[in-house]
């Protein structure tokens, strides 16, 4: 289990790589798990988040061989937002993993 999350959270990490490619200095995701993503502190806005999880999505189904859908109605209802920091995302994103090997 410790090793799917830290391949996940390596995803994310790739991905943050991915999207400061085309991001002004200023504006460049810090690579880091406490990097705020979204929300008020958060370095991207709704079309950057939107981008960002597109980007993951199919990063972590290569990865993974399997499709993940990170945006769905159980994310957007949680009181905590899952995409608020990388670290929310990844742990997120694990479970969301754990639980299609534990259905599939």
């Amino acid at each position: 289990m410790e090793d799917l999350k830290a391949r996940v959270l390596q995803a994310v990490l790739a991905t943050i790589d991915d999207v400061n490619e085309f991001l002004p200095s200023e504006r460049r995701l810090e690579r880091s798990a406490t990097t705020q993503l979204f929300g008020e502190r958060g370095a991207l806005d709704s079309l950057g988040l939107v981008n960002f999880l597109v980007s993951l999505e199919g990063r972590l189904a290569d990865e993974f061989g399997q499709p993940v859908s990170l945006v769905d109605d159980r994310a957007l209802s949680q009181r905590a937002s899952p995409f608020r920091t990388v670290h929310s995302l990844a742990e997120y994103a694990t479970r969301l993993i754990e639980e299609a090997r534990r259905d599939g």
